[in-house]
């Protein structure tokens, strides 16, 4: 739907020990990758995060996540972060912020039904959406999307690919240095949607039990470097990946025009690639293996 709200993308903890997540379930685009060494993580992308009560837990700012935000213009949410990283950030004039505080605020709080199952500290901090629009109005950011800004997305009611290969279940293997995690994504014909799988459990909000499923799903191989300790990806490059909706799935490349470009999706034809109307998961990988069946 026409959106005038600016993306708010969200630093989501995704270690098996933090789980589950709350909120992610109502992002319109969730990524995950490797951050760090082998930390796994998801940066939860709303166009109105106004709307969602609880989103976490909430851990702290990557490169790859400012490398995002440069191209879709998003307000980044997060725990703190390194003088690097976040020095990153300020050189790159992004709109950022940290919420990391023991005490309830307008914009975060620490859940105490975790702190009382003795949940580890640093998977106990959830936002506020509500609080967060106000918090970045507070510090002078703009709340409303640029009206020159094109996010490179085109929906259609049925996405399914008419060419497309039978792939009810997709699994996409993220591999560091000897370090692996795979998500499972298992295609549920009466949702019409994907079902997010990771760590051998179903994804459900922590909050309200709904399933996290997705309408597509997309891989997008790039070339990861190391900068210090952090991942990068050389997304100017653009690249090879997988689009998979209705259960069927089929190559496709991924571009980018700039730093403060977007990424959009063609066939490998160079056809431009309608997404399904829904949520969207994207996995960014440094060449790793997926499997389908």
């Amino acid at each position: 739907e026409p959106m005038d709200q600016r993306l708010f993308g969200v630093s989501i903890n995704n270690l098996k020990d933090a789980l589950p997540h709350v909120g992610v379930v109502n992002a319109d685009i969730y990524l995950e990758m490797f951050v760090n060494g082998s930390i796994i993580r998801g940066l939860a992308m709303y166009t109105d995060v106004s709307q969602v009560e609880a989103i976490g837990s909430v851990r702290s700012n990557r490169m790859m996540f400012n490398d995002i935000a440069s191209h879709y213009d998003a307000v980044i949410v997060h725990a703190g972060g390194t003088s690097q990283v976040l020095n990153q950030a300020g050189a790159m004039g992004l709109s950022h912020f940290n919420i990391d505080h023991w005490e309830e605020c307008n914009y975060s709080f620490r859940d105490q039904e975790r702190i009382q199952a003795r949940y580890s500290y640093e998977h106990t901090l959830f936002a506020k959406g509500p609080g967060l629009v106000e918090l970045a109005q507070e510090k002078g950011y703009a709340v409303t999307r640029d009206p020159e800004k094109d996010y490179r997305l085109t929906f259609t009611e049925d996405a399914t690919p008419a060419e497309g290969e039978v792939a009810d279940t997709i699994t996409v293997t993220f591999s560091y240095n000897g370090s692996r995690k795979d998500t499972t994504m298992e295609y549920d014909p009466e949702l019409g949607e994907y079902v997010y799988y990771q760590y051998g459990m179903k994804m459900v909000d922590g909050k309200t039990d709904e399933t996290e499923s997705y309408e597509n799903v997309i891989i997008m191989m790039t070339n990861i470097s190391l900068n210090g300790m952090y991942h990068v990806a050389d997304f100017v490059a653009g690249g090879d990946g997988y689009f998979a909706c209705g259960g069927k799935l089929i190559p496709m490349k991924w571009h980018c025009d700039g730093e403060d470009s977007p990424f959009y999706f063609t066939t490998v034809d160079g056809e431009p690639l309608d997404l399904g109307v829904g949520r969207t998961y994207i996995a960014i990988l440094g060449g790793n293996p997926i499997s389908y069946e």
